[in-house]
């Protein structure tokens, strides 16, 4: 009895100190895709260096409550609620995997965000949906949930060779993400489905965020949307 009770322990630390260096694994790699900043001698940011993936990102510690709603909105309203796996969303893929239903599933945020860590986004098979799955489980058992949704929203890709809210705000719109109005981020919320087609500076972009915010209820100015 002592014996299989030790080989248990041992199994269990086994298991937790590989899942514990595979999260350190994918957080090197994401402060690795944070662009490098070039400052002045009076510590003004002059301009950012692109990172390995020859995209412009700016890494925040934190976000406006309201972009993190309509984040969580738009792409994993049960976000909070589960694990990093969304087993409904789970089951409609293997559903259009197998072709018995066309593909409408969404991966949750943990899981698209390791799908940016590990530069697979449109590496589409059965063998990365599972290596997704278990590597969002292991991010979701080392880090909050608030850290989580910083990372995601600090490398989301947004189109035009822009990471992260933070990078896109000041890019399409000139100002930080706190001074963003409702409609300026729906904009950028809609453009995470297809960053290439639906970012603002496409015409595309308006109709898709007064959709969006109609959809959900959100009151809106037409005069706020600005076309680029």
């Amino acid at each position: 009895m002592k014996i299989k009770l030790k080989i248990i322990i041992s199994l269990f630390l086994f298991l937790f100190l590989v899942n514990y260096f595979l999260n350190l694994y994918l957080l090197n790699i994401y402060h690795q895709n944070n662009s490098k900043v070039i400052k002045d001698r009076n510590n003004e940011i002059l301009f950012l260096i692109p990172n390995e993936k020859d995209n412009y990102a700016f890494y925040r510690q934190n976000f406006p409550e309201i972009i993190k709603k309509l984040v969580i909105k738009k792409e994993d309203k049960f976000f909070y609620y589960h694990l990093g796996l969304n087993p409904v969303s789970l089951f409609e893929y293997l559903l259009s995997y197998i072709r018995i239903k066309e593909r409408i599933s969404q991966s949750t945020i943990s899981q698209q965000l390791v799908k940016i860590i590990l530069d697979n986004e449109d590496q589409r098979s059965i063998l990365n949906k599972i290596t997704e799955i278990y590597l969002s489980l292991v991010l979701e058992l080392f880090n909050s949930k608030e850290k989580i949704l910083t990372m995601y929203l600090n490398s989301v890709y947004l189109g035009n060779n822009f990471q992260g809210f933070h990078q896109a705000s000041l890019a399409y719109f000139n100002k930080n993400p706190e001074f963003l109005t409702i409609e300026e981020i729906s904009q950028l919320v809609v453009s995470i489905s297809n960053p290439n087609s639906n970012n603002p500076s496409n015409q595309i972009n308006i109709y898709l965020a007064k959709n969006f915010l109609e959809k959900n209820g959100i009151d809106y100015k037409k005069e706020n949307f600005i076309p680029h």
